[in-house]
């Protein structure tokens, strides 16, 4: 017998509204009324009409699979910050909890808990890791994932540079180091399988 494992979806795999970049947009003031969109290249995937009812509730309301108007309320909450003003929360429609993002892989804006997501480096093996850091010190110096560090940013101190070019060739070794491994281990499993 074959079995299949289904990996779970991740949040960046899914449409997600974030509280705190809608209380920066002005969209939570109660009596605005506000569109956000969501893109992959230049083609819109989504799109979500925000009603601030008051400062307790605001009300979502969009098409789903473009047919289906879908139109409810979702609560909000504040808490204060130690340095004055105060942090907006949602209140998830599906268990209740504070949050500050939901997601909607399905119908409805959930949390990541009802929906069961995970984040895309929860499934990262540790090369996979090592490698996205990399990546992310190269965009530093601009580069390209593999291309040479051959020379220092404009304006960057020299100290910093080293520093970093340093980081990103441990990392990239180390990375490598557990491919082979991975390859090792993956080879006895072969071994095994077709020793029998």
């Amino acid at each position: 017998m074959i079995s299949i494992a289904m990996a779970k979806l991740t949040v960046e795999e899914c449409l997600g509204l974030d509280v705190n970049w809608l209380n920066r947009q002005g969209m939570l003031r109660p009596g605005t009324s506000s569109t956000v969109r969501w893109y992959r290249g230049k083609e819109e995937v989504g799109s979500i009409r925000v009603r601030a009812l008051s400062n307790a509730v605001i009300e979502f309301s969009y098409l789903f699979d473009r047919r289906e108007l879908i139109c409810y309320e979702v609560g909000l909450t504040w808490t204060p910050c130690h340095f004055g003003g105060q942090r907006p929360w949602f209140i998830c429609p599906g268990c209740g909890k504070r949050v500050g993002k939901l997601y909607a892989p399905g119908k409805y804006f959930l949390c990541r808990h009802c929906y069961d997501l995970t984040y895309q480096s929860q499934r990262e093996s540790r090369g996979d890791r090592l490698l996205r850091r990399a990546r992310k010190l190269r965009g530093k110096l601009g580069l390209k994932p593999w291309e040479p560090i051959v020379e220092k940013p404009p304006r960057m101190h020299w100290k910093t540079f080293l520093r970093l070019r340093e980081e990103i060739l441990w990392l990239e070794l180390e990375a490598l180091k557990e491919i082979h491994r991975e390859i090792d281990r993956l080879a006895k499993r072969v071994d095994k399988l077709f020793s029998k």
